[in-house]
């Protein structure tokens, strides 16, 4: 195989033409390619459903441009990795995501709990399967009516209130009450998820659990004002949080940049909303106190850091060994 064979076969700007050409190769990479690109067509991928070599057919059970008529054919394959890719499909057809929902292999059934493409009626009935994982991977999935989500927030297990709390489609009277949980795990849920209101999430920036507040601080969604509280919180993977979160105003962001922990610093330099002469002046001011903890560092060096205007970087310049008395 070539390595521009290889790469055109599984580019989706490949013209479908060209597809068509590399399905007949020899190679079973360059056919694995073609049969797991979403733009090749879809009589070349049913063709391929024949294909010899597994690692064809694995590709084609998750491109979503197969054609149904493939997906039914894969999913008769005795193979489970093959029927677990026809179940995460999203263009699996629904006659056959609800046959897959009753097989008695409990990955297959997670697997067609976490499709959006799946019935309702199989959601329904995978919400009340006796595995917890199973009812949790339904929990998450922004296709579950809400009738289901009321249901799945009152199980027994934390996980499946934990995937409801984080559902995007959870309702927002479902997020008020998850919001009060007993378990952290579940008010984090909440407090992580982008649709909730902005009442349930400044309501959480009281938390006691500093792991429910770091969820918070990593929300887009979070109010400015909640953000703004949560930069001066004692934690540090708290501010670490809100430095890297780019909906943190730029006043907090100037005042994180002189944060005692080099991670919260960090974040402010990665994130997107730093503005780009603080970032400069972040990665500057680390690079000096790297110098100033690095033993072999030149000596004339370490003695202009241990008379420089920051404290921290003084402090590790005097502690160096390396540094003239």
């Amino acid at each position: 195989m070539s390595a521009s064979e290889g790469d055109e076969a599984r580019d989706p700007s490949t013209d479908p033409s060209r597809l068509e050409e590399l399905a007949w190769s020899v190679d079973v990479k360059v056919r694995s390619g073609v049969g797991g690109n979403p733009s090749t067509p879809g009589e070349v991928l049913l063709r391929l459903a024949d294909d010899p070599a597994s690692w064809v057919l694995s590709s084609l059970a998750r491109n979503p441009s197969a054609p149904g008529e493939a997906l039914t054919r894969l999913a008769e394959d005795p193979d489970p990795g093959m029927r677990i890719g026809v179940a995460l499909n999203p263009s699996t057809p629904v006659e056959l995501l609800t046959r897959l929902a009753e097989e008695p292999d409990k990955d297959m059934r997670r697997c067609v709990a976490e499709n959006p493409s799946t019935p309702v009626t199989a959601l329904m009935r995978l919400a009340d399967d006796s595995d917890k994982s199973v009812r949790s991977d339904v929990a998450g999935n922004p296709a579950t009516p809400v009738q289901v989500l009321l249901r799945l927030a009152d199980d027994s297990d934390t996980t499946v209130r934990s995937a409801t709390a984080r559902n995007p489609s959870t309702p927002v009277e479902v997020l008020l009450r998850l919001a009060d949980d007993s378990e952290r795990s579940v008010r984090r849920s909440v407090a992580r998820n982008v649709s909730a209101p902005v009442g349930v999430l400044s309501r959480l920036a009281n938390d006691e659990a500093h792991w429910v507040c770091k969820g918070l601080a990593e929300n887009p969604s979070a109010p400015v004002e909640v953000l703004l509280r949560l930069a001066d919180d004692s934690d540090t993977t708290v501010r670490s949080a809100i430095a890297r979160n780019p909906s943190t105003p730029v006043a907090a962001l100037m005042r994180l940049a002189d944060d005692s922990d080099r991670w919260v610093r960090s974040g402010v330099a990665g994130n997107p909303s730093t503005p780009p002469d603080l970032s400069e002046r972040i990665q500057a001011a680390d690079a000096r106190l790297r110098a100033a903890e690095d033993p072999s560092t030149d000596p004339l060096r370490l003695a202009e850091l241990a008379k420089g205007a920051e404290e921290l970087t003084r402090r590790r310049a005097l502690l160096n060994p390396a540094c003239p008395n």
